[in-house]
């Protein structure tokens, strides 16, 4: 028997229990901190930029670059640890 569409987790709210990834959802979404570490993962010409950056009351975030301008204004704006960083989703 296969358990009830409302009894099944949503995959999203399942991940989010895990891993502290900052979600950008709504135009707007803004995430402030300083970078605490700066890596890719993936092969070199498709590597994704990851970084994690702590908030003014501690709390530490990874953001995943898929987006092509996020990952562009990563790459163009070079942070090393220590930079202040503020991210704005400003939409599609």
């Amino acid at each position: 028997m296969s358990p009830k569409h409302q009894d099944v987790m949503d995959a999203v709210a399942y991940w989010r229990q895990f891993v502290v990834t900052f979600y950008f959802e709504n135009p707007g979404d803004t995430l402030v901190g300083f970078l605490v570490d700066y890596w890719s993962d993936g092969p070199l010409k498709d590597a994704v930029p990851r970084i994690r950056v702590q908030t003014k009351d501690g709390r530490q975030f990874d953001v995943i670059a898929h987006q092509e301008r996020l990952k562009a204004e990563l790459v163009k704006a070079a942070p090393v640890k220590g930079d202040a960083l503020r991210i704005t989703y400003t939409g599609e």
